[in-house]
């Protein structure tokens, strides 16, 4: 079982009852200052690994002022928070910046056992977080308190200690859960917003989710975390320009959607029930707000049935859908009356392609995995004027109009396909450039009906089989998935494959022959790579391959129809 498993496990139960133990393994200390000094304690910066020892930098000074320090000029107390045993209290101190236009705040710590009296940070107040665990002081226990949402105080020898790791700039919005033991983050990333979970007792960092704000729907500071009181997490994000609610399962590690076009307004913990308002995407209903029992399950909007087709369509093709490393992150592209167009790619990457899928009644299906094979496609922007001029094609990503692939390309030769906005593709050209600039050299038709990997008749199991034989040279399994001409045998050995990867696949009309996109890719610099179309024909109700339109291939010349 790996570490982040076992992590998961003691994340859970420590959740669920509020137990826990360990040693302190990533944070870094913020100084507790002197007392009556008004200047701004450093927040030190710190790194996530949960391997990193914290590095004591401050110690119980042997003499304490036992008078309150000066409050600051214009400044409201904002409460007073006392400890379960009543021994200690904090006192938070809140004014108005005007230079750096930030609501500011001292959090004095007053040790009525020790005649003690410390301002322990000085620091920009996450705002309007005043009810259900999310006051500015939230007492975990008689020993700890959690200050302003992410500084962790320790009363034995007044220590604090920032949760926040480098990778969080500015923190939104926080929330403890019911026990103590777990804090929930949102904040500002460099590349955008995240949330995260952190276990209180051994401060280890999980990152749960992360997005970009791409076309934020409120502002930053509006986005919320909740901790339900099935102990999973709620939180809202910018969903690829759409307001969303997801659920983050804690004891599954998995996160999936759970509204769509809504924002998070509170989730009360007696009563079980998500507040929200929900969204109309074409703007023309106003915003209505919601409540429904958080063990309910919401009705399913139409995006929510698309995403679970496509999820299904992804994970049943060996790609695992997740807000996580070797995983595939989808997004609805557009969404038609019968027809819906959902982005895939890596997670943390750009989006490599798009499924089509098509509803009869209130079905939906895929029907077409189109790749989109940018590559650097931004090298040969005079091609793709070139082929829009010669062939009459206008280029955008909406209705009406054509978009472009880049499947393969040298320093002076590209290969693109094109084919209508939200359809299959439907030609391919072949451009190089020359002295009189770029010129089309080939031109193909790509025919034939898509077939998909989840068909059972999918032509692609053959060709996965061949190069996978091929790569590790059992040339006598691979010779018995090829047909080749009579007299000549396939000189299989001089083949050198490390990688290889599938595209389309096309069933011609007799369906006895069909044809399949394919890149090969060699090693080193010397390694070739091979970008092509590949012919299989039925014998005996097995897929073959015609083994003439795979040798030296790098593109096909010849119509493939």
């Amino acid at each position: 079982m790996s570490a982040r498993s076992w992590l998961l496990i003691i994340l859970s139960f420590s959740i669920l009852f509020g137990a826990g133990c360990g040693n302190l393994n990533s944070s870094g200390i913020i100084s507790g200052g002197g007392g009556q000094s008004d200047e701004a304690v450093e927040e030190q910066p710190q790194d996530s690994g949960k391997d990193k020892e914290i590095k004591e930098e401050t110690s119980l000074p042997q003499k304490e002022p036992s008078e309150e320090p000066p409050s600051p000029k214009g400044s409201f107390v904002l409460g007073e928070y006392y400890s379960q045993d009543s021994h200690y209290k904090f006192k938070v101190w809140a004014w108005y910046d005007r230079s750096e236009k930030k609501l500011k705040a001292d959090f004095l710590f007053f040790d009525f056992k020790k005649d003690v009296i410390k301002r322990i940070t000085r620091t920009k107040l996450v705002e309007n977080r005043r009810t259900n665990r999310r006051d500015p002081v939230v007492w975990l226990d008689s020993k700890r308190a959690l200050l302003n949402g992410f500084i962790l105080f320790k009363v034995e020898g007044y220590k604090s200690y920032d949760l926040k790791s480098e990778e969080i700039s500015e923190v939104w919005d926080y929330h403890v859960n019911s026990s103590g033991s777990a804090l929930a983050l949102l904040g500002r990333t460099e590349e955008g917003a995240g949330v995260w979970l952190i276990d209180l007792d051994t401060l280890y960092k999980l990152p749960v989710y992360s997005y970009s704000l791409e076309n934020p729907w409120l502002e930053e500071e509006s986005f919320r975390v909740a901790w339900g009181p099935d102990n999973n997490l709620y939180f809202d994000v910018d969903f690829h320009g759409r307001p969303a609610i997801f659920r983050y399962e804690t004891l599954e590690d998995k996160v999936d959607l759970y509204l769509y076009d809504a924002t998070l307004h509170a989730i009360d913990q007696e009563s079980g029930k998500i507040f929200y308002t929900e969204l109309a995407e074409n703007g023309n209903t106003p915003p209505q707000k919601k409540s429904m029992r958080i063990d309910e399950s919401p009705a399913k909007s139409e995006p929510q049935k698309v995403l679970e087709v496509a999820t299904h369509y992804m994970e049943t093709t060996g790609r695992p859908v997740g807000y996580q490393t070797n995983k595939v992150v989808l997004s609805i592209e557009r969404l038609f009356e019968n027809k819906a167009l959902v982005a895939f790619g890596p997670w943390a990457s750009e989006y490599n392609g798009v499924l089509i899928l098509e509803r009869n009644e209130d079905n939906w299906k895929v029907t077409c995995e189109k790749f989109r094979h940018y590559f650097n496609i931004g090298r040969f922007w005079e091609a793709v004027d070139v082929l829009a001029a010669r062939e009459g094609y206008i280029f955008g990503e909406e209705p009406g109009k054509y978009v472009i692939g880049c499947p393969y390309e040298e320093s002076n030769l590209v290969v693109f396909l094109v084919g209508p906005y939200g359809s299959p593709w439907e030609m391919q050209y072949t451009l190089e450039k020359n002295n009189e600039g770029w010129q089309i050299t080939e031109k193909m038709e790509i025919q034939g009906e898509i077939i998909l990997p989840t068909s059972p008749d999918y032509p692609g199991s053959t060709l996965q089989k061949f190069f996978s034989a091929m790569r590790n040279k059992q040339y006598n399994l691979a010779e018995k998935l090829v047909i080749s001409p009579a007299g000549k045998e396939p000189e299989l050995n001089n083949w050198e494959i490390v990688d290889y990867d599938l595209g389309e696949a096309r069933l011609l009309p007799d369906g006895k022959r069909a044809v399949l996109q394919f890149w090969l890719f060699g090693e080193g610099e010397e390694g070739k790579d091979y970008y092509g179309w590949c012919r299989v024909n039925k014998v005996e109700q097995i897929w073959k391959i015609l083994w003439e339109s795979l040798e030296k291939v790098r593109f096909v010349k010849d119509d493939i129809s």
